[in-house]
């Protein structure tokens, strides 16, 4: 594998200048299950190391997921790094909706850590067989038919209609 050259930051502030690492800041922070995970410091410095790891090894996805699942984390701390390295890594490869990308290379980097991911999440946070499932409704039909008499289009056919 290919080193990066990284110098880790040594004060939070350097990192709080943007919505997404202000989401992880306060992910780990608040009182979720998230906090005490890790230092905001600690945790930042790590994501931005792995990531640049993962751009100058795009070419070698195996190894770059290698890499990652060993590095000694726990289950939920390396849940909650490919959690975020997959963020940053969808949004470097500009990965468009139906998976095609600008970076194919680290696209298919994002797909290996991807199934680390879900096989992670499966382990830590398995179904519970005994609640039954909800039904999906892709649609609110109350907000649809509230929407629908509020239209301009659908008052004017009903002034007609009372006429």
């Amino acid at each position: 594998m290919n080193t990066v050259t990284f110098t880790p930051k040594t004060d939070i502030e350097e990192y709080l200048n943007n919505d997404f690492d202000i989401e992880i800041f306060d992910d780990l922070n608040e009182d979720g299950k998230w906090a005490g995970t890790f230092e905001p410091l600690e945790f930042l410095n790590l994501l931005y190391e792995q990531f640049e790891i993962v751009k100058a090894n795009k070419e070698k996805p195996l190894s770059v997921k290698n890499h990652l699942l060993t590095l000694g984390l726990e289950k939920n701390q390396l849940f909650f790094l490919l959690l975020y390295l997959k963020h940053l890594i969808y949004f470097e490869a500009d990965i468009q909706i139906g998976g095609t990308s600008q970076d194919n290379s680290l696209s298919i980097c994002h797909d290996f850590i991807e199934k680390e991911y879900n096989k992670l999440d499966y382990e830590l946070f398995p179904a519970d067989e005994n609640e039954p499932e909800k039904p999906v409704n892709k649609y609110d039909f109350d907000r649809v038919k509230n929407t629908l008499t509020r239209c301009p289009m659908q008052q004017q056919k009903s002034n007609e209609s009372m006429r």
